[in-house]
Parts: C-alpha cells; sequence; structure tokens
C-alpha cells in the first residue's frame, strides 16, 4: 500500500485505522506514521471530550436544568476539520504531514514510534513550461525569476568544415 492510501486509512478509519497503519504494515515511513499517530490523537481526543461532556451534561441538567451538550459537538466539529486537513495533507503527499494544534502533541505521545520508522522518501516536483504546460525534462533548465521565461542557452554554432572537394556543378 503507499503512502497515500495509508494516510487516507488513517484518517478515515479513526484511531482504528491508525492503529492498524502504525503497526500492521512493516513498510512505513515517517510520514506514514505521523499521519496514524495524528489519526489517533484526533480520535481519541474526540471520543475522551465527548465522554467527558456527556457526564458532565448530565449532571449539570440534573443539577441546574441546563446541558453543555453543545459543547461535544462544537468539539466533534473541531475534530473532523483536523481530520479532513490531515487527510488533504495526505493525499498531497505534503512534505510537512502535521496537522495544526494537534500535530506536536502526538509527535510527543508517539515519539519511539515516529523515530524507529524511516524517513519518508523525497517527492519529486515536476517542473512546468510556463508557455506550454508541458514537463521539463532536462535538469538545467530553469527560469528567470522576474518574468518567469525559461533561460535557456545560447546554441554553440560550430564553424562549417570546408570539403575537400570542389562543388559539382549539374548542367
Amino acid at each position: 500500500m503507499n503512502s497515500k492510501a495509508k494516510g487516507v486509512l488513517s484518517y478515515l478509519l479513526g484511531w482504528i485505522g491508525g492503529l492498524i497503519v502504525m503497526f500492521a504494515f512493516k513498510d512505513n515511513n515517517k510520514r506514514d506514521v505521523t499521519h496514524a499517530a495524528q489519526a489517533i490523537t484526533i480520535s481519541v481526543a474526540d471520543l475522551a471530550f465527548g465522554i467527558i461532556i456527556g457526564i458532565m451534561s448530565g449532571i449539570m441538567y440534573a443539577a441546574v436544568g441546563f446541558s453543555i451538550s453543545f459543547l461535544a459537538s462544537i468539539f466533534s466539529l473541531l475534530c473532523f476539520a483536523l481530520r479532513i486537513i490531515g487527510l488533504v495533507k495526505a493525499l498531497k503527499d505534503d512534505a510537512d504531514p502535521l496537522v495544526p494544534v494537534v500535530g506536536d502533541i502526538a509527535v510527543k505521545l508517539f515519539e519511539k514510534q515516529i523515530n524507529a520508522a524511516p524517513d519518508a522518501p523525497a517527492t519529486v516536483v515536476a517542473k512546468f513550461d510556463p508557455n506550454t504546460g508541458q514537463p521539463i525534462t532536462t535538469p538545467e533548465a530553469k527560469f528567470d525569476p522576474n518574468t518567469g521565461e525559461p533561460i535557456t542557452k545560447p546554441e554553440e554554432t560550430k564553424p562549417e568544415e570546408p570539403t575537400t572537394a570542389p562543388p559539382i556543378e549539374v548542367k
């Protein structure tokens, strides 16, 4: 399974997908494990906050007649947004897989698993000619930062070699 699919699996299946990616696949790199760690962290935080708010809401409703269960819904929406951000980063195969707020926490919680994984291979960024839209295959192609036009070296002209025989006249 490729790295993008592992990231998608992690975020779509939450903590279960994160555990599957983290421990079932042996060819994980640091990016895969980081996505899995973030998916686990987001899912567990959402579940724990929902349970805590549910209990507190029940107690408050019994005591005061006011419920705070809407806070769990707001927190779940925030967790959903973080999952979407992680999913987009996984699909883009982003070099920086960290999701805002949760990324640093997940890295600290799963530091051992992340450090045990090998580094992710560098992503190759294709360069395109701005005029034609075609990919540039020559590694020496560069663009002028002011105009965006490709910088081309002038072609070297080879002097014509003289022929040893005189030209033939056709009558």
